[in-house]
């Protein structure tokens, strides 16, 4: 049998001792999804725990920085900093629509109109709307939810 000649930079992948179906990587995967969930659960868990005591220590220790609360507290090596910082959104106020009027800026005011799906299904549970008018009104939208779940087997 002639020899196999090397090309430069060829890469050789191993033999591989044995193979290892998908099912059991997949398998193993889930199981591994499963565990890491968990421990999310828990470590949000513990971080939940802890958070009060940095909160009321930041309450009564913190330092105003531009509005944000800060403690810098000098650990070995480290700074520990906790801070609460501000943020800041605007928020129409219910009365802008009535200002924007008197300023004759109606420009940006629009009706919108509505359907209050509260009184809609107050109005099919008194049979005054049908169920063919809501097949009409309504799209159905489907929508997966990923889970993974590791159950023992029941051998009998």
């Amino acid at each position: 049998m002639p020899e196999k000649k090397k090309v430069k930079n060829e890469v050789v992948a191993p033999e591989p001792m044995e193979t290892i179906s998908m099912e059991t990587v997949i398998a193993q995967k889930g199981i591994e999804h499963v565990q890491l969930k968990q421990q999310v659960k828990e470590l949000n868990a513990r971080i939940n725990a802890i958070r009060p005591s940095l909160e009321d220590y930041l309450k009564e220790n913190g330092s105003d920085v531009k509005g944000s609360i800060v403690s810098v507290i000098p650990y070995a090596d480290k700074d520990v900093i906790l801070k609460n910082t501000l943020r800041v959104s605007k928020v129409l106020k219910p009365e802008a629509i009535d200002i924007l009027k008197e300023l004759k800026l109606t420009d940006c005011i629009e009706t919108v109109e509505v359907i209050r799906e509260d009184v809609l299904e107050r109005m099919w549970e008194n049979k005054l709307v049908t169920d063919e008018d809501v097949a009409k009104i309504y799209a159905t939208a489907d929508s997966f939810a990923f889970s993974v779940a590791v159950k023992p087997r029941h051998h009998e």
